[in-house]
């Protein structure tokens, strides 16, 4: 659990340091190569076969990236991008060490000992600044902005993806999660005044494109096995 701990927390941290170097839109559409890079890693440490969809999803990923990063005519800060991609590379961990350690807990008990961790990782992360203290919440903007963040795209974003998951299934949920980005381009565009042109929104198709290869090669996968279609040597 506090493997798990830091690796959610790394991710967290990583992604909100990036927004200091490139727009919250485009970091946010970047870390969603971390379904390839589960991939490469899944291949690589535990010798799951890629198959052409995968090398397809690979390529279209990174077009995508390629294109984002001259996206709006000039190059994106190179910081940034690293700092994405480590947070992408985190996440991806995060999702293979539950998937291969099949912790027998429940998934609520388990974020909970999670963000535990997470605490104390942020508080440690906040020595390290300029004033090395905790920004104290003093306004009630502040306090608004907090319990927003704490209750909207974290608690209620949970628990609403545990529903949709037993609803209709974890591959609906995945690709409709893989309108992440979409979001929050949107979002940079009309409230914040970030750029939008042509080649962003060409990157972002390419990279949700890949998302959703990757995603659907994986469930017609599960499919043939329950079907009792794919050899155990082509499984994965």
């Amino acid at each position: 659990m506090l493997i798990l701990g830091v690796i959610f927390c790394m991710t967290s941290l990583l992604m909100f340091i990036s927004f200091h170097y490139i727009d919250a839109g485009v970091a946010s559409t970047l870390i969603f190569v971390y379904p390839v890079m589960v991939a490469i890693i899944m291949a690589v440490c535990f010798r799951e076969r890629i198959t052409l969809l995968t090398c397809g999803s690979i390529v279209l990923s990174l077009g995508g990236i390629a294109l984002l990063y001259h996206g709006d005519g000039e190059t994106l800060n190179t910081t940034g991008v690293l700092l994405v991609m480590l947070a992408a590379f985190f996440n991806a961990l995060y999702i293979i060490v539950i998937n291969r350690t099949k912790l027998n807990i429940p998934a609520v008990k388990m974020t909970f000992y999670v963000s535990v961790v997470s605490i104390f990782m942020v508080y440690a992360h906040s020595l390290t600044g300029e004033n090395q203290q905790i920004q104290w919440l003093t306004t009630p903007a502040m306090w608004g902005y907090a319990l927003f963040m704490a209750f909207v795209p974290t608690v209620l974003a949970l628990v609403m993806m545990a529903v949709a998951i037993r609803d209709i299934g974890s591959t609906p949920t995945a690709i409709m999660g893989a309108l992440e980005p979409v979001s929050a381009v949107m979002i940079g565009v009309l409230m914040f005044g970030e750029k939008f042109t042509l080649q962003i929104m060409f990157g972002i198709i390419l990279i949700m494109a890949s998302v959703l290869v990757i995603i659907l090669a994986k469930n017609r996968i599960e499919k043939n096995k329950e079907d009792g279609q794919v050899p155990p040597a082509a499984q994965g």
